[in-house]
């Protein structure tokens, strides 16, 4: 038995089945899609029936709020707003409540791991876990990536999906590719 799902802009296979908890290739499988190619708005997808329901929908004032604090922390970080924009909005579409199957958290989607690493070494000190912190943590993660592949976005994206050290020791991964063009296409929207 499976579900549906109409296609909206902003989406992408990648981050549909993060929030739907199943996989890009038993999504694609399952609708007959290649996953590198561009999926269309107004899409009517199958989602498996074991996938967990996705999230309520981000109200427009909690839209608003996060795309407030990623603003304001990618100007701290000196990155790019529309690139932290479109990574929060792949990653959970601005939500702080979806947690992934791997237990990555929040608007970020960070893993508890990660969020210990920018505190300790990056940022030096603890942050609340709040939408705020997260977005704040996710953006210190981000700047360092971006740092340790010389300001190279698709390097830095790719090492966001697949670990840094994945993408120093084996390169780019196939499946981190079409993450990266997701993400870098929904930042020219952005």
């Amino acid at each position: 038995m499976t579900r549906s799902y109409l296609v909206k802009s902003g989406d992408s296979l990648t981050a549909i089945a993060r929030r739907t908890h199943t996989t890009l290739a038993r999504l694609a499988r399952l609708n007959r899609l290649n996953p590198s190619r561009v999926l269309l708005i107004g899409t009517k997808l199958r989602l498996p029936a074991v996938a967990k329901a996705a999230s309520v929908a981000v109200s427009a004032t909690n839209a608003t709020t996060v795309r407030a604090s990623l603003d304001r922390w990618a100007t701290h970080y000196g990155i790019s707003s529309n690139l932290a924009r479109a990574l929060a909005w792949m990653e959970s579409g601005y939500q702080n409540d979806v947690v992934s199957s791997v237990g990555a958290q929040g608007v970020m989607q960070l893993l508890p791991t990660t969020w210990s690493y920018v505190e300790d070494v990056l940022i030096g000190h603890k942050v609340q876990h709040t939408a705020d912190g997260n977005v704040q943590v996710g953006v210190a993660y981000l700047h360092h990536l971006l740092n340790v592949f010389g300001g190279n976005q698709h390097l830095a994206l790719a090492a966001w999906y697949q670990g840094e050290r994945s993408v120093k020791r084996t390169g780019v991964l196939k499946v981190s590719k079409v993450f990266v063009a997701d993400v870098l296409a929904l930042k020219t929207r952005m």
